[in-house]
């Protein structure tokens, strides 16, 4: 996590400030550069993968947060926040809901604090090979996360408690979907077993398991016994 504190100059004429995941990466670039060049003081706090799984992700933030300001030259009097208010801090805050879209300064933070954090992408992306760091400065993707991981085996900057809830949610996932899966196909072999009764068959046997698989319905008719495989669909 990376959060950045940015004091800009009373008439600041930076233009095409505005929040960073609006912006191209380009003009992000070129707007980091010019705010470290006019800015009256700038802080910048990490909260690295380790932090984050001890403390989980908004304390972690948090953290990332104090530190910036802390890191700043220049005390300030008064702290606009991006939504959030921040513990721990003596200095008068105001949270700003969309903040990065309404105030030149978070905005400017924003931008210091996307280009940093994605420098260390690329960075680490040298380190950490195959992983595409690189290529996924956006937020990653849960489902990329969890191939890479599963294809490479994890590495040390991912957390450990988002990629085991990654997996934890995926099998909650197959779970649930198994189960609407078996109610579904009771449910196909319930109206099964009626419209066979109502034509004069008797059910012998339901999910009836052999060998080699299950007989969804095994019926008679007289002296014919009728093997049942059921299928529904979802119109």
């Amino acid at each position: 996590v990376v959060a950045a504190a940015v004091i800009l100059p009373k008439d600041c004429d930076i233009l095409y400030l505005n929040d960073s995941k609006k912006l191209s990466e380009k003009k992000r670039e070129l707007l980091y550069d010019e705010i470290y060049e006019k800015a009256v003081a700038i802080g910048i706090g990490m909260s690295s993968e380790e932090v984050i799984d001890e403390i989980n992700i908004l304390q972690a933030t948090y953290k990332a947060m104090q530190q910036a300001i802390s890191k700043l030259s220049i005390k300030p009097d008064l702290l606009l926040n991006d939504a959030v208010t921040i513990p721990d801090v003596e200095i008068e805050q105001v949270p700003i809901i969309k903040g990065d879209a309404k105030s030149a300064s978070i905005a400017a933070a924003s931008i210091v604090a996307k280009v940093t954090r994605d420098r260390m992408m690329k960075e680490y992306d040298t380190i950490y090979p195959g992983y595409d760091f690189a290529k996924k400065i956006k937020d990653m993707e849960p489902k990329h996360i969890l191939k890479e991981s599963k294809k490479q085996g994890i590495c040390d900057i991912h957390r450990r408690t988002f990629v085991k809830e990654i997996h934890i949610k995926k099998q909650k996932s197959i779970y649930n979907m198994k189960k609407n899966n078996r109610e579904t196909g009771a449910k196909a072999e319930a109206i099964a077993c009626w419209f066979l009764k109502q034509q004069g068959y008797d059910v012998l046997e339901q999910n009836f398991y052999t060998k080699v698989g299950e007989i969804d319905i095994i019926a008679k008719e007289d002296q014919t016994l009728v093997f049942v495989e059921v299928k529904i669909q979802k119109r």
